[in-house]
């Protein structure tokens, strides 16, 4: 009871998931996210060189000057989030396609055997019984 699949086909699956693999990797390397590390690296040594300062206008300033930056990587995220969103929604869709073909392909391929099944076993049966009433009893 193994099922056969087409071997291009499966091929062909294959390539596809690997592309979409490849560019869900590009969204999550975007620039936003290198930016986002550099920012926090940036940001967490001025902390740092602040603290042991302990000048109050400069952490002020430094605070305010951060505020804008965090500000500009909160607009980017719902954009970033709603092209990730979009990209999933998409593969899901295009899986569902392939899933269904393949599928609808095989239950054709299973309901014309059964088919051609059914068509030998209705047509042997009427010979047999014509090829045992034509031979007589053997004593």
């Amino acid at each position: 009871m193994t099922k056969k699949i087409d071997l291009n086909k499966f091929k062909d699956v294959v390539g596809q998931l690997k592309t979409k693999q490849k560019q869900l990797q590009g969204l999550m390397n975007k620039e936003t996210l290198k930016e986002a590390k550099k920012y926090a690296e940036n940001s967490s040594k001025e902390l740092k060189n602040l603290i042991k300062n302990t000048d109050v206008n400069k952490v002020k300033s430094f605070i305010e000057k951060e505020a804008k930056e965090i500000q500009k990587l909160q607009k980017q995220i719902p954009t970033e989030l709603a092209k990730f969103s979009k990209f999933v929604d998409t593969q899901k869709k295009e899986f569902e396609k392939i899933l269904k073909t393949l599928n609808g392909k095989k239950s054709s391929k299973a309901s014309a055997k059964k088919s051609n099944e059914s068509k030998t076993s209705t047509e042997e049966s009427p010979a047999k019984s014509a090829a045992e009433s034509s031979t007589p009893p053997q004593a």
